[in-house]
């Protein structure tokens, strides 16, 4: 799978090496990789061209943090872009901030080679195969060997139909959709809310932990993110 990369990085230094650090680790993937060192700059290249991922320190000069997030979301949303952010560690309020603002995923310094590698292949699994796109236009999500059928409401483990409540099936379908990317508990609840009905923060929580045990020995396919939400894991 092709994919553009963009590393924003005031250190040139720093972001050469992880550039280097990526080709070195996705070697036999297709990756195309540029540099940017400020916010400003960063806007016109993603507004002038077209990145999948992008790899940004949270402190940049000129724009930078939660104001250079929200800029970029009104250029491109998720779907077309994936943001990896690269800060010292926040607290979670900083990180929920940031994630209402657009940030898929976040590293924290300092981060070790095979973690940056692990978080960049996790994005990138969010932009779909061919084979994919064919799954979803009949109406299925596909990751490994989970299908989640749109129309049905069905949940295949391989063959195996296991049975979702349709709160589970709400909350695992948003998971599939945004795969890779951290979803807060507000925005499941609102995924898995409907009229007239209220959901809480801990009804989510025990929606997570019914469909862990029914994913078995693969309850790890759906990560906590301390103090802020979930995902589902693009690897293994």
């Amino acid at each position: 799978m092709s994919c553009r990369i963009l590393i924003a990085e005031k250190d040139l230094e720093m972001a050469s090496l992880i550039a280097a650090e990526l080709k070195a680790e996705l070697k036999d993937e297709s990756n195309e990789i540029s540099i940017i060192q400020d916010g400003r700059r960063l806007l016109q290249k993603i507004q002038n061209e077209d990145f999948q991922l992008l790899i940004t320190d949270f402190k940049l000069p000129e724009l930078s943090g939660c104001e250079l997030l929200e800029e970029i979301r009104k250029i491109k949303n998720s779907d077309q872009l994936a943001i990896l952010i690269l800060a010292e560690p926040l607290d979670d309020e900083q990180l929920a901030r940031a994630i209402e603002k657009g940030a898929n995923d976040f590293l924290f310094k300092p981060y070790q080679r095979n973690h940056l590698v692990s978080h960049v292949r996790s994005l990138r699994g969010r932009f779909i195969l061919d084979e994919e796109k064919q799954a979803l236009a009949a109406g299925q999500y596909i990751l490994g060997k989970f299908r989640l059928n749109l129309h049905s409401s069905d949940f295949y483990q391989g063959d195996v139909r296991t049975h979702l409540t349709p709160s589970e099936f709400k909350l695992l379908e948003a998971l599939f959709r945004r795969r890779g990317t951290v979803l807060t508990r507000d925005q499941l609840i609102e995924e898995v809310q409907g009229s007239g009905v209220v959901v809480i923060d801990r009804a989510i929580d025990t929606h997570v932990f019914s469909l862990r045990k029914k994913l078995g020995e693969f309850s790890n396919l759906i990560e906590t993110v301390r103090g802020i939400g979930y995902r589902i894991r693009t690897t293994g």
